[in-house]
């Protein structure tokens, strides 16, 4: 339905001649009809159009759901992507999603979600990333990796357990919690490590 509203009105539908005392183009403008289950219109867009013609549809997310959307409708996806294989992943998956729909998957562009440390070598960044995870408080980590994965109760668990399995059953950021049960599986981190992990990444930008 947007779709079609934005393209209701073409580019230079706006003229604003006062001389001429004309504000619109008419033969711009073409009225757009939609009678849906839950959505009824008979309108034309009026603001002036962007330069490309319309918004460029993003999308964020990388759940189940997320995804299907990002492969059906998106145009440019954000997404959290952590390791290089989860960004693999991401992209390859968004592809084989939007071939079958029948989209170009080339028209689909992926902006990654990470936090970069640049220092002169790994070692060096690794080093900077140590003495930050030193400076976080146990309990906090805790309550924020908690919070991370729905609210859960984590506070009969040491922090140097692995993370529990059993309680993978909230829909909060459904995408990032299947990222934290992923890199804490494939690396066997505990909750320290993996909340140490989260603290240099999640800031994703």
């Amino acid at each position: 339905m947007v779709k079609g509203l934005w393209a209701s009105s073409q580019p230079g539908v706006f003229l604003n001649d006062k001389d001429a005392d004309l504000f619109i183009d008419e033969s711009k403008l073409s009225k757009f009809q939609f009678d849906g289950d839950y959505q009824k219109t008979e309108a034309v867009f009026n603001v002036p159009t962007s330069p490309q013609g319309r918004p460029v549809l993003v999308q964020a997310g990388s759940s189940g759901p997320g995804r299907e959307l990002a492969a059906s409708v998106g145009e440019l996806l954000f997404a959290l992507m952590p390791t290089k294989e989860i960004g693999i992943e991401y992209r390859t998956d968004i592809r084989k999603r939007a071939e079958a729909i029948g989209r170009d998957p080339n028209s689909i562009k992926v902006v990654p979600g990470f936090c970069p440390l640049i220092r002169n070598s790994e070692a060096e960044a690794k080093e900077v990333v140590d003495e930050l995870n030193t400076l976080i408080q146990p309990e906090v980590s805790r309550a924020w990796i908690a919070d991370l994965m729905g609210n859960v109760d984590l506070s009969k668990h040491s922090l140097d357990d692995p993370l529990p399995q059993d309680i993978l059953a909230t829909n909060k950021s459904r995408g990032f919690l299947e990222i934290i049960y992923k890199v804490a599986g494939d690396k066997n981190m505990s909750i320290r490590e993996i909340t140490n992990f989260l603290s240099v990444c999640a800031a994703h930008h």
